[in-house]
C-alpha cells in the first residue's frame, strides 16, 4: 500500500493542484475537519498534514496513531522493510513548512531498557506535531526570537522543539496513565526526547516560573540526544537540552551531544555503560558549583571522561557573549585525555 490507498480507507481524497508532484484534499479522518486534510503522495517523502488538527506524517506513522499499530507492525502492513532508514524531506529542510522527519538513527548498542507505553507514546507523539505547528505559526514568532538568541537556527529548531502556547491538563487514560491524575502541559518551549523514532520523554522550559524545566508525567528518564550516540565517536555531556542543541549544530557531527537534564540526571548504570562506548567523553557541565560537582561524578563513573567547563557559565552564555562555540568545541576535541 501507498500513502493514498492507507488514507483512502478512511476518507475520501481529490486531487487540487500540482504542488510536489500533486496535492489532495479532503475531510480529516482525526478530527472530521472539512477540506482541512492535505496530502502529497508524489512528494518525497510522501506526507499528509491537517491544517485544523495539526496532525502530520507519513504512511507509517498515519497507521500507527490512527490505527493503533506498532512500528513493526505498520511496516508490514505497508510492505517495508522495518530495520530500514527513512529518507528526510530534502526539499522542505530549509523551508519553514511543518513536514521535515529526520532519519531514523540506529543506536550502537542492544536497546533493553522499558520505554512508556504505547498510549503514552502515542500521546506524546500527538502534543509534540501540535507544539511544533505553534512554534511555526504567527503566534510562535516570540518564542523563535528567543530561540534564534540562544544561537539555534531554522533546521535544528524545526526537527527538534515545539511550543505550548497556553497550560492546560489532559486526562491520565489518553497518556496510558491509570492513576487518574490529570496529565499536566505547561506553556513553554516543547523539546521531545526521543529513542530512534519514539518519544520517551518531553520536557517543557518554561518562559517563566520556577521550576524552569519541567517533564511531562509518565516520561522515562532518558538523555536527551541520546539518538546522535555513535561508538566510533567522542561524545560531549551537557545539562541542558537547548545547549546541547547549539552544541550539536555548531560541531556538524564531529561528536555525538547529549543533555542529561540536571546535574543528577541520567546516572544509572545503562546510561554510563552507552557513554562508555564513546571514543571519549567531553564532560561540559556548566561553570558554576553545581556543575562542577556533577562534573566530578561523571569523571568517577566513565573512564574514558575528561572536564571540558565552558569558558563562561554555558555555551548559551558563550554564544551571547560572542565567543565561538565551534572553536571551543574544536579545542576540546583536539586537547590529549589526561590519566
Amino acid at each position: 500500500m501507498d500513502l493514498l490507498d492507507v488514507l483512502e480507507r478512511d476518507t475520501r481524497l481529490r486531487r487540487v493542484s500540482r504542488r510536489d508532484g500533486g496535492e489532495w484534499a479532503g475531510p480529516c479522518p482525526f478530527c472530521g475537519g472539512d477540506d482541512r486534510f492535505r496530502v502529497w503522495p508524489e512528494a518525497e517523502p510522501p506526507r499528509f498534514w491537517c491544517r485544523r488538527c495539526g496532525r502530520r506524517g507519513d504512511a507509517i506513522s498515519y497507521l500507527r496513531e490512527h490505527d493503533g499499530l506498532s512500528y513493526r507492525d505498520a511496516c508490514a502492513a505497508l510492505g517495508l522493510d522495518p530495520d530500514r532508514p527513512r529518507a528526510p524531506s530534502a526539499g522542505n529542510a530549509g523551508g519553514t513548512g511543518p513536514h521535515h522527519r529526520p532519519t531514523r538513527t540506529p543506536l550502537p548498542f542492544a536497546f533493553n531498557v522499558s520505554g512508556p507505553n504505547e498510549r503514552w507514546r502515542a500521546a506524546a507523539a500527538a502534543f509534540c506535531r501540535q507544539a511544533e505547528e505553534a512554534l511555526w505559526s504567527e503566534r510562535g514568532r516570540a518564542a523563535r526570537e528567543y530561540l534564534y538568541g540562544r544561537g539555534l537556527r531554522d533546521l535544528g529548531m524545526r526537527v527538534s522543539l515545539g511550543l505550548n502556547l497556553v497550560a492546560r491538563e489532559e486526562p491520565a487514560a489518553r497518556w496510558g496513565l491509570d492513576d487518574g491524575a490529570p496529565v499536566r502541559l505547561p506553556a513553554g518551549i516543547v523539546i521531545p526526547c526521543k529513542v530512534e523514532y519514539d518519544i520517551w520523554r518531553v520536557i517543557v522550559r518554561r518562559f517563566s516560573g520556577e521550576p524552569r524545566y519541567l517533564t511531562v508525567r509518565g516520561s522515562v528518564s532518558v538523555p536527551y540526544g541520546l539518538n546522535t550516540l555513535r561508538a566510533e565517536q567522542p561524545a560531549m555531556l551537557l545539562e541542558s537540552e537547548l545547549d546541547a542543541l547549539l552544541v550539536a549544530q555548531e560541531a556538524r557531527e564531529a561528536l555525538s551531544t547529549l543533555a542529561t537534564g540536571s546535574t543528577t540526571g541520567a546516572r544509572s548504570l545503562y546510561w554510563q555503560m552507552a557513554l562508555a562506548r564513546a571514543t571519549e567523553v567531553l564532560v561540559a557541565f556548566d561553570s558554576d558549583e553545581a556543575g562542577e560537582a556533577a562534573a566530578r561524578w561523571w569523571l568517577e563513573a566513565l573512564p574514558n571522561a575528561r572536564r571540558w567547563a565552558p569558558p563562561l557559565k554555558d555555551p548559551g552564555e558563550m554564544h551571547r557573549h560572542g565567543l565561538s562555540v565551534a572553536d571551543w568545541v574544536s579545542l576540546g576535541l583536539a586537547a590529549p585525555m589526561t590519566v
